[in-house]
């Protein structure tokens, strides 16, 4: 099931987020969505509406390890796209992420660019969008 998040998701999200951050902000602010799946928190996304050059911006996507590759992340996408009909959505990954960016591909999306140094010595960062239309039904 998908829901906004709350905080009392946030230790079940910190146990899983690989960005190590608090994510108490994205939650106060209706950022924050939640999978919920056997009574517990295994995905979670975040956008932030209008971030980089007036179009939404999905900032993080994280799945707990024993439910990837489930059909989490692409529900989680399925959702925002759906909440963004009419909008062009904007998410990135590192280059070296195979997983993440098999799913965006599969989900329709296009590569926009890559920055290299970005994310310092590590890979580059490579940026995609979606162009959401209300009439695409992949879920």
């Amino acid at each position: 099931m998908i829901r906004p998040g709350n905080p009392a998701d946030l230790p079940a999200i910190d146990a899983f987020d690989p960005f190590g951050d608090s994510r108490a902000d994205e939650v106060a602010a209706g950022r924050l969505t939640v999978f919920g799946q056997a009574g517990r928190v295994v995905g979670f996304l975040s956008v932030a509406t209008d971030a980089l050059l007036g179009h939404p911006f999905v900032s993080y996507l994280a799945v707990a390890p024993d439910a990837r590759r489930t059909g989490v992340g692409s529900a989680l996408l399925a959702d925002t796209e759906r909440r963004h009909a009419g909008r062009r959505l904007v998410i990135s990954t590192e280059e070296t992420n195979a997983p993440m960016r098999a799913l965006l591909a599969g989900r329709g999306y296009t590569v926009s660019g890559v920055l290299h140094g970005l994310n310092g010595d590590g890979p580059a960062e490579v940026f995609y969008y979606k162009d959401c239309s209300r009439f695409d039904l992949r879920s």
